[in-house]
């Protein structure tokens, strides 16, 4: 996340980078759990074809 400051692009920001608060908000579409999404979920994967 950037510093919220106007004048350059978040990428050439000097300041530290900062934490997300909503980070821990993920679900997983999978299995139902916070904090990782389906791609990183170690259950078994549902069948998405019919």
């Amino acid at each position: 996340m950037n510093c919220k400051e106007l004048g350059h692009i978040s990428k050439f920001c000097t300041q530290e980078k900062m934490e997300r608060d909503d980070a821990t908000k993920i679900s997983c579409y999978n299995c139902g759990a916070d904090g990782h999404r389906v791609r990183d979920c170690e259950c078994n994967l549902t069948s998405w074809v019919s």
